[in-house]
């Protein structure tokens, strides 16, 4: 969900980008194309960059760090979308529109890149065998497998075999 939202958003980025620096100047020729391109990139964030974070505070924290680590992952999101609210008119008049969308595209190619390669799938796992994902020291986890192989002694109550 996360790479489809990168990529969904990031492309309609650029292409708002390309199309504010290459648009006729006057007239209502296509004038529909940016107005659909902002549509998609805030589908696309919508359903997975903005909303994805939320969702994994609760499966990648340990349990016992889960609210106060919660709490304070939220409002850290939270100043950044302000700041980015609040300093949005002065990057439009120093980047023009163009580049400022342009930005956004790249930020959102660096985040799906960045998901790609350090975030773990956690579809299908319990939260005991995401906590024990995270609990091995490994530079973003990149060295682990991306699913847990099934042991065959785990009736006998050994732990899964995670390498």
């Amino acid at each position: 969900m996360t790479i489809s939202s990168g990529v969904g958003s990031s492309a309609a980025a650029i292409l708002l980008s390309a199309w504010l620096y290459w648009a006729p100047e006057e007239g209502d020729y296509g004038s529909w194309v940016p107005a659909t391109l902002v549509v998609i990139y805030v589908i696309f964030n919508s359903y997975g960059f903005f909303m994805v974070q939320g969702l994994m505070l609760g499966e990648m924290l340990p349990a016992r760090a889960r609210g106060p680590a919660s709490g304070i992952t939220c409002a850290i999101i939270n100043a950044l979308l302000f700041v980015t609210a609040k300093t949005f008119p002065w990057m439009t008049e120093v980047l023009q529109p163009h580049g400022l969308f342009l930005l956004f595209g790249l930020m959102t190619v660096a985040g799906t890149v960045f998901a790609h390669l350090f975030v773990p799938e956690t579809k299908g796992r319990t939260l005991a065998e995401v906590e024990e994902h995270f609990s091995g020291p490994s530079l973003f986890w990149r060295g682990r497998p991306s699913t847990y192989v099934a042991d065959a002694n785990l009736s006998s109550g050994a732990k899964p075999n995670c390498t």
